[in-house]
């Protein structure tokens, strides 16, 4: 029962709900005893004591009229309902219905033939006849009447009367009796049927615990308190860690392109990973037949990995120079593994490109990963690329070679992803042999250029890290790990806006969990070591990978990933619908009101479909109605969640996280720029 907790349920339960005259305050008793004279008169013809009248006043909380209307519904009346005519000392006489043949004798007396007690009761110069009747709807109990000698309510001697309780027929007697009496009564039958129709005593004492239930006033929930556990100079703290900026790319590209190589030759050359870890991944790789994959295997870790060749899913590391910091995604190039590429570039600043300079076509081809990765990057908000000719000692350090991929890629980001010239850096390199990864290479005559190293600092240097603390902190979930308590867990992810601070309260969405951020991490390797350490921050800001620890859960198992933290003054509330501004790829067939499809957003997917198309942008930037999208249509449209609602943020409230891609069949077909939610 929502609003309830369970000790609040146990005390309605353990409450005597019945009427107690002595409990009643001054106020309610002088209601009671204003009410009762006034029930007691209109239900003076009902088989009810005062001790019930009274709890029915009470339990319909003094409402005279509420109170005769069950009392009308639940008792007896002391005489019958139907109206039928008695002669007043006449002689016998028949009088028939549906039903039932009964003799009237003197006035006020009739003995039934069929069925009932063998004799009337007798109410003075009333009649009462009890007969089951076939009747209409119960009307209003009237009073005794007098009418005309011979006739029935229609006026008609021995027809047919249609009175407010059903039909008769009677045969009046020959007599010169003047007075009859029209007496009501009841027809069992209907009424029978009536009363199970009605709430029964049971029904009722449910319907007065929920009306009481229902007049508790219950107090909102205040909100849990959000206090730092610590007083600190917050402009102080965020001027300390922007000393040295902090810059996360993604490595992308078509698959076996040496992306997993390229990074570990990287990490190895800065000493990060030594000698002796590199050994011990040579001599391993060499037992599996896989001699060159040792670098590699440096960030693919898993068996699945290492047997197969391919990275499965992302790989964060973190790694600190004497004057700046960096986050490294590596990610699947695989087309299988489409999914976890998105999560991967969903958190990074930059995105980096790695082309194999030896099978270049196969991976630009529209088969191919490298235009699907490019097209996904600029569609999450990557403005920035820097591009590496891999692989270039398998081509014999050839220029040519080099340029005309180039010049292929520029082309391709240029005039149809719409990058700017001044984001974009070419670097050949040679991950395998490490030339100019870290260190300049002997065999690139022809290059005077940066080494990759050098350019992402440069790019680290280019991205602006100015951190606005007035901003609403956010998180997405990219990993969780269980806890040695039931109520606490640490959660892993990117900082997307704002600041937060150990001691603070959190809201995860969308389960609406709330908990309190115990201790704020973050894992790093310092270049020329390779030892991993676990440093405390006294608060984190945005564009920073963190650990939370989180205590005070109610309940860990509601906590996913990707799922969206904030401060618990700032909740996120799910929906299912949304209207985005989506711009399709090359896809096969057009898109119609309907169609089913794949929603990615961050780590997470959600079956979808096209609820509404509203209008599409021309070449001319007029909009105009469309049953159906196209290849290369950008068009506003309202997009469904199918299975599950989503915490959502519009590209306005949030550049990285009001971005999502849309896939069906196994291939990317649009991405969206979310616009409004739609409740």
């Amino acid at each position: 029962m929502g609003g309830f907790d369970d000790d609040d349920l146990r005390d309605y339960e353990n409450e005597d709900l019945g009427f107690d005259e002595d409990a009643l305050n001054d106020d309610e008793y002088d209601q009671l005893y204003d009410a009762l004279p006034k029930i007691k008169a209109l239900a003076k013809n009902y088989q009810v004591d005062e001790k019930a009248l009274k709890e029915i006043l009470w339990s319909n909380y003094f409402s005279v009229e509420d109170s005769f209307e069950e009392v009308k519904q639940n008792y007896k009346r002391e005489y019958d309902e139907y109206v039928w005519v008695v002669p007043e000392g006449g002689p016998n006489w028949i009088l028939t219905s549906r039903t039932a043949n009964v003799e009237a004798g003197a006035a006020g007396t009739a003995t039934q033939r069929t069925h009932g007690p063998a004799r009337a009761q007798k109410r003075g110069q009333r009649g009462v006849v009890w007969s089951s009747w076939e009747g209409q709807e119960h009307a209003k109990t009237r009073e005794i009447e007098k009418a005309k000698t011979g006739r029935d309510q229609t006026g008609r001697t021995g027809g047919s009367g249609n009175t407010e309780r059903g039909r008769c027929r009677a045969r009046p007697p020959t007599s010169s009796a003047s007075v009859y009496y029209i007496i009501q009564h009841t027809d069992y039958r209907s009424k029978a049927a009536a009363n199970f129709a009605k709430p029964g005593p049971d029904d009722r004492k449910v319907e007065n615990l929920t009306e009481k239930v229902a007049k508790i006033k219950i107090k909102e929930p205040k909100p849990v308190a959000s206090k730092p556990k610590q007083r600190i100079d917050i402009d102080a703290e965020l001027a300390k860690k922007n000393s040295k900026p902090n810059l996360s790319f993604v490595v992308i590209g078509h698959v076996d392109s040496g992306k997993s190589t390229l990074i570990g030759r990287l990490l190895y050359d800065l000493g990060i990973v030594d000698s002796k870890t590199l050994h011990k991944l040579t001599k391993e790789s060499e037992a599996m037949g896989k001699s060159s994959f040792s670098l590699a295997w440096i960030m693919d870790q898993t068996q699945e990995e290492r047997s197969r060749g391919v990275t499965v899913d992302i790989c964060q590391t973190q790694i600190e120079t004497p004057t700046q910091k960096f986050t490294i995604i590596d990610s699947p190039g695989h087309q299988d593994y489409v999914p976890q590429m998105i999560n991967g570039v969903s958190q990074a600043d930059l995105a980096v490109m790695n082309i194999d300079a030896n099978s270049f076509e196969s991976g630009f081809s529209n088969q191919g990963q490298t235009k699907e990765h490019l097209t996904i990057a600029k569609s999450l908000g990557i403005e920035r690329c820097v591009v590496t000719i891999n692989k270039l000692d398998v081509t014999q350090w050839s220029q040519t070679v080099y340029d005309a991929i180039c010049d292929q890629i520029r082309q391709f980001l240029v005039d149809e992803l719409a990058y700017d010239v001044a984001n974009l850096v070419f670097v050949p390199t040679s991950g395998f042999l490490g030339d100019n990864v870290v260190k300049p290479s002997k065999n690139l005559s022809w290059y005077t250029g940066p080494t990759l190293l050098q350019v992402l600092e440069q790019e680290n240097r280019a991205v602006s890290h100015v951190v606005d603390k007035t901003w609403p902190f956010v998180m997405v979930i990219s990993d969780i790990r269980e806890s040695s308590k039931n109520d606490e867990l640490v959660i892993s992810g990117r900082i997307n806006s704002g600041i937060v601070q150990p001691g603070e309260t959190v809201s995860i969405s969308p389960s609406q969990e709330t908990a309190v951020v115990d201790s704020i991490s973050i894992t790093a390797s310092s270049v020329g070591s390779s030892v991993i350490k676990h440093d405390l921050q006294k608060l984190a800001q945005e564009g920073e990978f963190v650990e939370l620890k989180l205590k005070k859960l109610a309940s860990c198992e509601n906590i996913k990933i990707g799922d969206v933290v904030t401060l618990a003054s700032n909740v996120l509330q799910p929906v299912k619908k949304f209207k985005c501004e989506l711009n399709l790829f090359n896809i096969e067939r057009p898109l119609l009101v309907g169609t089913p499809f794949v929603l990615f957003k961050n780590g997470i997917s959600v079956p979808s479909r096209l609820s509404e198309i509203e209008s599409i942008v021309t070449k001319d930037g007029l909009s105009k109605k469309r049953r159906h999208l196209s290849s290369n249509n950008t068009a506003v449209v309202v997009v469904e969640l199918l299975e599950r609602e989503l915490p959502l943020l519009t590209v306005a409230q949030n550049h990285k996280l009001g971005r999502v891609v849309v896939r069906k069949d196994g291939r990317s077909i649009g991405a969206g720029k979310i616009l409004e939610l739609v409740a």
